[in-house]
């Protein structure tokens, strides 16, 4: 079995073998990048990746430095088992340490993949690794985790013509959820609600219901009766004497599939869209993206197909290609960046409505309603994703609260990756770093705050604590 990311994606298909309780392997694909994620009966066993970053030595090496280990470099392995077992045998860390780096490696390495929205996959039921290979991780926390950061589109496109309802599932609690979330969940029943009933209810917007809804069915709060499993409930193939040829299939294959392309194009916005990428889209994804759609669509590939056709593929891959080039190139895509909308009205939409939030969530901060406030920074942040600020309040927002450290986290980072000159979000991060228990972390950004400003007094009063 085999398919698209963007029409069924990670998170989907490892709640489908969650549920089905299915053994073997989903191989990703994203040229470069290759990943493979590993089951047993149902439970997760592994997860693996050819990028250097997710290498077991960058892991150790973290490890060995934020607990005050030699910075001498790790000796030679051939793999990340050899390297595992040489490490433990020369006593830099022990058996209980090398779990939980592995546990965090492994971690690290989903939490990147489950937000691939391009790409191929594959899953083969006949791999088993050996029963040797287990890396327990919270594997229900990290798929409602993802369910937070996927681009709105993706999910959009989860609920076009949904059918059936949510119902919720016995025996789940509450801990890991966002208040938005545990809202709907508490609006649920044993018997399915519609998604229209559960948007009206919600007191959301309705693209923020079905994130959330989105993310509870992928954790298995709730079971939506209206998702069609694709490896445990395929039909399976009949061919009559009557079927067409097989190359006849595959025209028509191709026919769909290009329908819709088109479709996807006209309606796109902007070259992301066009490129079906994030706005955030490493300079890697761009690339992998554009090859991806050369290699499917290029004019060549359909030099046999009568003259309408090619004219308008012809124009459908100038389009491609035109926002490749533009967002390929640093300097054209900041320009790119900084014009106005091709749709001024919905982006001015998009602004007030985040705006409007924003200063919401500050009035509900300043009356002590944090839970309120924390709401209000989610959905501005999801209005406007560009703005820093709202990324900051929502991570400020949630610094204290139980099992909320990662998103603080990612909230905080995206806010100094959109504003890396702002002293002040390393000094809110370094303080989400002293809360737990991060020492080194949360000394190395107060250094940096520090570095783009000498004078910020916050700074200086929380190094000084630390170094104490």
């Amino acid at each position: 079995m085999e398919g698209q990311l963007s029409e069924r994606s990670l998170t989907e298909l490892i709640a489908e073998i969650t549920d089905c309780e299915l053994s073997g392997v989903v191989r990703l694909q994203r040229d470069p990048i290759k990943a493979a994620v590993y089951f047993d009966k149902g439970r997760f066993v592994y997860a693996s990746s050819n990028l250097r970053a997710h290498r077991l030595a960058n892991f150790v090496g973290k490890y060995l430095q934020s607990n005050g280990g030699l910075d001498s470099q790790l000796p030679g392995a051939a793999d990340d088992d050899q390297l595992a077992k040489i490490v433990v045998e020369r006593g830099l860390v022990t058996m209980a340490a090398l779990e939980a780096i592995r546990r965090d490696q492994v971690s690290e390495i989903l939490r990147v993949i489950m937000l691939w929205t391009n790409g191929a996959w594959n899953f083969d039921p006949r791999v088993r690794l050996a029963e040797t290979v287990r890396v327990q991780v919270e594997l229900n926390r990290l798929l409602i985790e993802a369910s937070r950061h996927l681009p709105a589109e993706f999910i959009a496109t989860r609920f076009r013509n949904h059918s059936g309802g949510f119902a919720t599932v016995a025996g789940n609690g509450t801990q890991d959820l966002l208040p938005e979330e545990a809202f709907v969940l508490s609006r649920l029943g044993e018997t399915p609600t519609t998604l229209a009933d559960v948007q009206a209810i919600s007191g959301l917007s309705d693209d923020r219901t079905q994130r959330v809804l989105y993310g509870l069915s992928l954790a298995g709060y709730v079971r939506d009766n209206g998702r069609r499993n694709l490896l445990s409930d395929q039909p399976r193939a009949t061919r009559s004497q009557t079927s067409p040829p097989v190359a006849a299939a595959a025209d028509t294959d191709d026919e769909n599939d290009l329908k819709r392309l088109f479709a996807r194009l006209d309606a796109a916005r902007d070259h992301y869209e066009v490129l079906d990428v994030a706005r955030m889209a490493s300079a890697d994804e761009i690339k992998s993206a554009y090859h991806a759609l050369a290699r499917k669509y290029h004019p060549d590939r359909f030099h046999k197909r009568d003259k309408e056709l090619r004219s308008r593929l012809g124009a459908a891959f100038a389009q491609i290609a035109e926002a490749y080039e533009t967002l390929n190139d640093q300097t054209l895509r900041a320009a790119y960046d900084k014009r106005p909308n091709k749709d001024p009205g919905k982006i001015t939409s998009a602004k007030v409505r985040g705006e409007l939030a924003f200063q919401k969530g500050q009035a509900a901060m300043q009356a002590g309603r944090r839970t309120e406030a924390m709401r209000f920074f989610s959905e501005a942040a999801m209005h406007e994703p560009g703005k820093a600020k709202y990324h900051a309040e929502y991570g400020h927002a949630l610094i204290g609260e139980p099992n909320s450290r990662r998103l603080a986290e990612s909230e905080l980072q995206a806010a100094i990756k959109l504003e890396p000159g702002n002293a002040q979000y390393r000094v809110i991060l370094a303080e989400l770093y002293q809360q737990n228990g991060l020492w080194r972390r949360a000394v190395g950004e107060l250094e940096r705050a520090l570095t783009i400003e000498p004078g910020n007094a916050n700074a200086r009063a929380l190094l000084a604590k630390l170094k104490k």
